[in-house]
């Protein structure tokens, strides 16, 4: 969702958006704090092969 809002041309969502240069920093940032930890592999691979991750966090959230 952050590159979607980020990437750059006059149509872009961050100018329709009006969005100031700290609100686009501020979401650069919410992006990379809510991603830290994750491992490289998405969901569906951490229900398909039963990881650890799968056994602690359940079905609907393994990476959240």
């Amino acid at each position: 969702m952050t590159y979607i809002l980020l990437q750059t041309g006059d149509d872009c969502l961050s100018k329709q958006l009006k969005l100031s240069a700290l609100e686009q920093a501020a979401a650069i940032i919410g992006a990379a704090c809510h991603d830290y930890g994750h491992d490289g592999y998405n969901n569906g691979y951490h229900v398909k092969v039963q990881s650890e991750r799968f056994a602690l966090h359940g079905e609907t959230g393994v990476q959240e």
